[in-house]
């Protein structure tokens, strides 16, 4: 079988970390040939793979026509596989009627959900790869009768018994370890995550919170230059329990803090499906979700890994920590109940089988066109153009502006509180 997988740059993040191990998954079992504009940050060295260096993100009608003559007349794929390139579903009515074209919807709701469905008529199958919430979303917002389109396909990470086995030291760690890794991304709730560090400082409990990757405050380097606070840093007392390591450059050093956690924090807003939550299962992490509608708490309440909180209740998430710390016998169980939702849902294994199941269906698309319409082509760039565009207001109005607001009114509190003591 030829397998075509049109992909974005290769810039890091969860969406080239699902792409490398497609890749690693497809070359065992076809023949695969991966376009993308480039792969700088994560090289392609498989042999078995042939890689294309063209501008799947470049939305125009030259790149358009460039992209049909490559597939329908040069790679002749049996089917192509999209994911973050969005050239691939605009000319998606023009290419050969015998080829089959999946694509992958990677977010919870904005751009990377949305691109994927343009013309899903002429799709055969949308993947929502972070949740059932992600499939409802697309078949609501294009108005999708056929729930059969989507298929919902939670991403997996690879079996690692060196990891898996960090979960049996857990019982006797001590301090405590908890882990944060969302950085300050405004859809992973690092405002609602402040504030519970600030209550965990302020016991006497005996813990360590990493919180992982970059510290900056959202929108200051781009929209508020002279906000004095420009670090999450800045809003907590120095306290050798809160750690912040940084961006961890090498993975294994990542998947080694990660894995060593006993409780996992992601109380996201809107949440692909993680990757740092499933490598957080696999070690057999304690996790505690927030309960917006994503795959973080579809998993957790779907086996018992761990804890959905209400968002708003900060208390809420402070209380099952310290009691985690206080009597942490009774939660000795969630370390194989985590690792169990990897062994069953989250593994390689499962997600290979799911990924080829859709790969061989049967073709579901309307009857592709045989003429190029160069003007329905500008139209179809003028979509997506405009679902890109109406996103980064939805998420700057929804979610960046509130959560730099957050910031503000926390560092003012943690100012005033410091001045009282003085």
């Amino acid at each position: 079988m030829k397998v075509l997988l049109a992909n974005s740059p290769f810039g890091g993040g969860g969406i080239t970390t699902f792409a490398t191990q497609l890749i690693a998954c497809l070359s065992a079992d076809t023949e695969l040939t991966v376009v993308l504009g480039d792969d700088k940050k994560a090289p392609i060295t498989d042999p078995r793979v042939k890689v294309l260096y063209h501008d799947t993100k470049l939305l125009t009608i030259d790149n358009a026509l460039f992209f049909i003559d490559l597939i329908n007349n040069v790679i002749k794929p049996d089917v192509v596989i999209t994911s973050a390139a969005i050239i691939i579903p605009i000319i998606a009515p023009y290419l050969n009627d015998g080829i089959r074209v999946l694509t992958i919807s990677h977010s919870g709701r904005f751009f990377f959900t949305k691109y994927c469905a343009v013309n899903y008529q002429y799709l055969d199958c949308i993947i929502a790869a972070s949740s059932a919430y992600n499939k409802k979303y697309i078949e609501n917002y294009f108005h999708i009768k056929d729930e059969s389109k989507i298929k919902v396909i939670y991403n997996f990470v690879a079996n690692n018994e060196k990891f898996e086995n960090l979960r049996f030291a857990k019982k006797d760690q001590r301090p405590i370890i908890l882990v944060y890794a969302g950085a300050t991304s405004v859809h992973k709730s690092p405002e609602l995550v402040a504030k519970i560090v600030t209550k965990l400082l302020s016991t006497d409990l005996d813990f360590r919170f990493y919180w992982t990757g970059n510290t900056g405050i959202p929108l200051v380097s781009t929209r508020f230059k002279h906000s004095k606070l420009i670090s999450v840093k800045q809003l907590f007392p120095e306290d050798k329990r809160l750690i912040f390591p940084g961006r961890i450059p090498a993975k294994e050093d990542y998947d080694l803090l990660l894995g060593s956690a006993n409780i996992f924090l992601a109380p996201s807003k809107n949440e692909g499906c993680s990757m740092a939550t499933l490598e957080a299962h696999r070690s057999g992490s304690i996790l505690i979700v927030g309960d917006y509608e994503n795959s973080n708490r579809e998993i957790v309440e779907s086996y018992g890994s761990g804890f959905v909180v209400n968002h708003n209740d900060v208390d809420g998430f402070v209380s099952i920590i310290k009691e985690i710390i206080s009597n942490h016998s009774s939660y000795y169980h969630f370390y194989e109940d985590s690792h169990r939702a990897f062994k069953d849902a989250l593994s390689y294994t499962i997600w290979k089988e799911k990924i080829f199941q859709v790969i061989n269906c049967e073709s579901r698309h309307k009857p592709r066109k045989k003429d190029v319409s160069k003007l329905r082509i500008f139209l179809d760039i003028i979509k997506m153009k405009w679902l890109e565009r109406s996103s980064s207001i939805e998420r700057f109005v929804c979610f960046s502006l509130p959560c730099f607001l957050s910031f503000q009114k926390q560092y003012s509190s943690y100012l005033n509180k410091e001045k009282s003591l003085k």
